[in-house]
């Protein structure tokens, strides 16, 4: 007999897309930082200047890991933007990473009403696709 799927009906929670200024001064913590090292470098020609910052930005695998990754999961220098907070295990199967969850700081958000947890409100996708394409920043959009 095949295996029919089952059609009892289960909501997958939607998650609110990250608002425009969070995220955008999330990605300019980044560009910041980048733009700190740059300028302790050595003098560099634009063209080198744009690959240094590409590589500290999105990452060159193993040696240099991507910003944003870092900074969506809360790791190295970036620990100060976020707060951990903990929640009580009601389950034998909870595990550490279940119980507790990291969170933006409220004085960064501005938005007392929500809470924008790593991983899922703050991901590396999000972070990382290009709002304009090259028609748009040659006719000045």
């Amino acid at each position: 007999m095949p295996k029919v799927a089952s059609t009892k009906r289960t909501k997958k929670k939607v998650v609110k897309p990250l608002p425009k200024k969070i995220r955008n001064e999330l990605i300019l913590c980044c560009a910041l930082k980048g733009y700190n090292t740059l300028a302790l470098g050595k003098s560099k020609r634009i063209k080198d200047q744009y690959k240094t910052m590409a590589t500290f930005y999105h990452g060159r695998e193993p040696n240099h890991p991507s910003q944003i990754k870092l900074l969506c999961s809360a790791s190295y220098t970036y620990r100060r933007l976020f707060d951990t907070t903990s929640s009580i295990a009601t389950k034998k199967t909870d595990t550490t990473s279940s119980v507790s969850s990291i969170t933006l700081k409220t004085e960064l958000s501005r938005d007392k009403n929500r809470i924008y947890h790593t991983e899922i409100d703050i991901n590396s996708l999000d972070l990382e696709k290009k709002f304009m394409t090259t028609a748009q920043l040659i006719s000045g959009r």
